[in-house]
């Protein structure tokens, strides 16, 4: 991220890395202006970097509360299967219940026909 207005320089370079001018002396415009944009980059970043962080936490928290409506969900559903399970035995036991009545009714109904054979027999 150096400006335009600040070179590389090798020996005898100072701490800004800027070239001194041909009098030997760092000119304090090119110095104010390198160190601007510099300053201006920087605040270009660091508004770019501000700008993806609050986006990244806006997704974050809109996947934190799909997150707790899919739990939600989840708890919901696991309450019906629950129901469902519950019912279902209960229909299991109703059916053996009315099976066993069936068949008392089936063989009731078969000794009732033996006794009228009998009774029409006397």
């Amino acid at each position: 991220m150096s400006s335009p207005h600040m070179e590389k320089t090798h020996s005898g370079d100072n701490c800004l890395g800027i070239v001194e001018n041909g009098t030997g002396s760092l000119s304090v415009v090119d110095i104010k202006a390198s160190l601007q944009s510099d300053f201006k980059q920087l605040s270009e970043d660091k508004a770019a970097a501000l700008a993806d962080l609050e986006g990244a936490q806006g997704d974050l928290l809109r996947k934190n509360e799909e997150k707790i409506r899919l739990q939600g969900d989840l708890k919901l559903a696991k309450e019906q299967l629950d129901t469902v399970s519950g019912g279902i035995g209960e229909l299991a036991e109703e059916k053996q219940t009315l099976q066993k009545r069936i068949d008392t009714i089936t063989e009731n109904a078969a000794n009732a026909v033996v006794r009228v054979k009998d009774l029409n027999e006397l």
